[in-house]
Parts: structure tokens; C-alpha cells; sequence
């Protein structure tokens, strides 16, 4: 095949007869032999298409017809990056964004060169794969548009989890292929058990990638379809690895009795479901809080701290039942005239019903530097009364669970920390409009600055 090199102005500088199975490297050196210009100094282009050196000729000329390719001489401070590859990091964008250089680079540095390669590097797989040959935790360091290319990120996933790197920010999940595949859903639950939220609807219903989501994150049981979640036995093991999924349960099978027993396991600390809830009996329908059965097992799937609280919502018959009192921590002491908690005991005569009672009973409680970081109890006062937010330590308004409540209820501003977390900012605009599933996966596209500033949320 016959190819004809032109300078940018249209002059002819060389022409070659070449092969079909050599490569844009080998083109490159014979122009190196007549024009003295060095091959890492040379972009060829053909049309509109930049050249890689590793391309087969015979895949990109035509045989027996005129092939013409444009040479560009470029910057030559290339061949600083050559000898040393620490100089890409003060190199002009245009360098730093030359893939032929980038990958000589990542070559020669074991991986490293990428963190100083141009964003458009970065965003191409060729590059972020071999870097990634070479130590797999460069992932991080891809620009976000690849968090699109599924074979990128199912290379990425496969990476050793690193407890102090977690995964960027990556907008995988506005893409209906990835959310619809179920290879690559696998990885992404096993890494992150919350990605099961964006699975699509298909996928939310199957039980092996559940289960593996379950793996990572025990709650992600709220995410199955409502399909999964009635099936018994399925349910039956959710509600066993935490508790809490009781919350999701249908509720045909919250009033099954023998459900009800079969899924709820003795509480002991130290054990692996991290997630409890403050009430089993509060629940389930009244007809089994005088189910003496379904109490105590109610009893003792509970930390201890919450147990009597939890024997005064059963059947009044049953709260000077021995074995119930025992299993409350009370073989031998009165009831308790309320629900409310050891600590809460002297504040608890303020609650009359009337508000600024009601507040002052909050505020006396939550001076217990202990209960200011119980957050079933600060869940509960912030419920009733927005001052309690100017009560708690930084770090308990931090958490997404109390930020979000305060906003929902209060519309307080989201914490300074938490506007860097996509999942919240997402969420308290979702909240702020009322949005609908549909509307919420537009949210999820737009930058983090425009809801913040869009949506009042700082």
C-alpha cells in the first residue's frame, strides 16, 4: 500500500510503500528517516482521525487507492516528559492529554503518570486500564465520564477493595445498560450494597443479586421489589440478618404469627446485626401484642436498654408476667409507669401535651451527653421540635440520617460536610420538590453546585 506524508500546509514531505501488518510506530520511523523528525514529536492524522501508534496499517489504508496522513510536529518539550516522567506534571495541557506520551509514561512509572495526565487521559479506558495493569488502585484517579463505560468500571470493581479509597463519584447509575446488567451489578453491590437502589426494576427482583447486596450493606433489603420482599422465605432471612428490615416486610406477613417467630432471633452485643430498631411489638398489628409468644421473643430480640419500653406496648395482662419481666430486666422491680428510659425518668414529668412543655422536656434530656448520641432518641425529638438540632454535637448532625429528617421536617440546611455527598444533596432536593422516581434520576445528572444553590439547601 502506498501512503503519502503532507505537511499541515498541504506540501508533500515523503511517500512510502508500507504493509498491511505494520503500525503507525513503523510509519513513524520511516518519516523519522527523511525529515530527521523524531517519532515521539509526530501526530498523524488521516481525515479527522488522530493516529495511535499501536494501529495496523492495513486497518486504516486502502488498498490500491491514494492514502494520504497530515504530519504535525508538536511540542517539543515531549522529550523532557520522555527522560523524566515527573515533568507531565508541569507540562501544558496539550501534553499532558497526548495519549501515545501518557501511556509511555504510565509504562516507565509503574502506573504513576496518570495522576498528572489531562483530564481528557484520564477519561479515555486505553490509559486508565494500563495504569491500572500496574497498581489497581489508580482508579481513582479516572475522570468521571468513564464512570459510563462499563468495561472500565467492571475493571475497576474487580480492584481489591480498599477501605480508605472508596469509589468516587461516578454517574454509573444514569445509565440504563449498566443498572439492566447484572454481571456488572454484582460487582458494583458487592463494593457498595446501596448501589442496589439504581438496579433496575428487573434486577431489583433477583434474589442472588439481593443476597449479594445484603452481603455489603444488611438493609439493602428496602431496595428489593415488592415481589421479593413478600416471598416468606426470602423475608424470613432478611429479617434474621438485621431486625430492622422488619420495617419493609409486607404486611400480610407482619401479622403472620408464625412468621413473626420463626424470623426474630435472640439480641446479643457484639453480635453481626449492627441494626436494631428501638420497638419490635410498635411494628406489628395489636393482635399480637397479647401473644405472650410473640412478646417475649419481641423482648429478646431487643438490646436490653429498650426492652422495658418495649413490655409496656404489649397487652396491659401481660406486664406482671414473670417471665416477660425477667426477660425485661425487671424480675423484681415495679413496671415502669412510662415508656421513656432510665435517664429520661426526671424530665418526664414536663410532657403535659403543651409544646414549650414539650420542648423543655427534650432540652432537659438531651443535656445527657449520653442520649445526645442515641439516634433513635435525637430521631424522636427532632421529629417534634427543630430547636433540638441546636442541641446536638457536629458529628451527630453529620449523620445523613438526622441531616435529612432535620430537613424534612424543618427544612433546616443541609451540615457544610454533607454538601459534597451526592446522596444527600440528591435526596434533600428530591424532598424540597416532591420529586417522583423519574424526576429524582434527572436530579441525580445535575452537578452537586446547581442543586445545592438551585434547590436553598446551604
Amino acid at each position: 500500500m502506498e501512503v503519502a506524508v503532507r505537511a499541515l500546509s498541504g506540501d508533500l514531505l515523503c511517500s512510502f510503500e508500507v504493509l498491511a501488518t505494520q503500525t503507525v510506530a513503523d510509519l513513524k520511523e520511516l518519516i523519522r528517516k527523511s525529515t530527521q523528525i523524531k517519532p515521539n514529536l509526530q501526530k498523524l492524522l488521516l481525515g479527522v482521525k488522530l493516529l495511535s501508534n499501536g494501529e495496523a496499517l492495513g486497518s486504516l489504508l486502502t488498498e490500491g487507492a491514494p492514502n494520504e496522513v497530515i504530519l504535525l510536529q508538536v511540542d517539543k518539550r515531549i522529550e523532557e516528559v520522555e527522560e523524566d516522567w515527573r515533568r507531565l506534571r508541569k507540562a501544558s495541557e496539550a501534553v499532558r492529554n497526548d495519549k501515545d506520551l501518557v501511556l509511555a509514561a504510565i509504562h516507565r512509572s509503574a502506573g504513576e503518570a496518570v495522576k498528572f495526565a489531562g483530564d481528557q487521559a484520564r477519561a479515555d479506558r486505553e490509559v486508565m486500564l494500563a495504569a491500572m495493569e500496574h497498581n489497581g488502585s489508580l482508579y481513582k484517579y479516572a475522570n468521571p465520564l468513564l464512570g459510563a463505560d462499563l468495561e472500565f468500571m467492571s475493571a475497576a470493581l474487580r480492584q481489591s477493595p480498599c477501605q480508605n479509597d472508596p469509589l468516587p463519584a461516578w454517574h454509573w447509575h444514569t445509565s440504563e445498560s449498566m443498572c439492566s446488567d447484572k454481571a456488572f451489578m454484582l460487582l458494583m453491590v458487592a463494593r457498595q450494597g446501596v448501589a442496589l437502589q439504581h438496579a433496575s426494576c428487573e434486577l431489583r427482583g433477583d434474589e442472588e443479586l439481593v443476597r449479594a447486596a445484603m452481603s455489603s450493606y444488611v438493609l439493602a433489603f428496602q431496595y428489593a421489589s415488592e415481589t421479593l420482599k413478600s416471598d416468606r422465605q426470602f423475608a424470613e432471612h432478611a429479617v434474621k440478618a438485621s431486625v430492622r428490615n422488619l420495617l419493609h416486610v409486607p404486611d400480610d406477613l407482619k401479622a403472620d404469627r408464625n412468621f413473626i417467630l420463626n424470623c426474630l432471633i435472640p439480641f446479643h452485643e457484639g453480635n453481626s446485626r449492627s441494626y436494631t430498631l428501638p420497638s419490635i411489638l410498635q411494628k406489628l398489628p395489636d393482635s399480637l401484642h397479647g401473644d405472650r409468644a410473640v412478646v417475649l421473643r419481641a423482648l429478646l430480640s431487643l438490646p436490653l436498654c429498650h426492652r422495658r419500653e418495649e413490655l409496656l406496648r404489649a397487652r396491659k395482662d401481660l406486664h406482671s408476667d414473670e417471665g416477660l419481666r425477667a426477660a425485661a430486666g425487671l424480675s423484681g422491680k415495679p413496671v415502669p409507669s412510662g415508656g421513656i428510659r432510665t435517664e429520661a425518668r426526671e424530665p418526664a414529668a414536663l410532657l403535659a401535651g403543651e409544646l414549650p412543655k414539650k420542648q423543655a422536656f427534650w432540652h432537659k434530656l438531651l443535656d445527657n451527653d449520653k442520649l445526645r448520641l442515641d439516634l433513635d432518641l435525637v430521631s424522636a425529638a427532632l421529629e417534634d421540635d427543630a430547636s433540638v438540632y441546636e442541641l446536638l454535637p457536629e458529628a451527630m448532625r453529620c449523620r445523613e440520617q438526622i441531616a435529612l429528617l432535620a430537613f424534612r421536617r424543618h427544612r433546616i440546611k443541609l451540615p457544610k460536610p454533607l454538601l459534597s455527598n451526592r446522596n444527600v444533596v440528591v435526596e434533600a432536593a428530591a424532598i424540597q420538590v416532591n420529586a417522583s422516581d423519574v424526576e429524582k434520576r434527572r436530579l441525580q445528572k445535575l452537578p452537586l453546585t446547581q442543586l445545592v444553590a438551585k434547590f436553598e439547601l446551604a
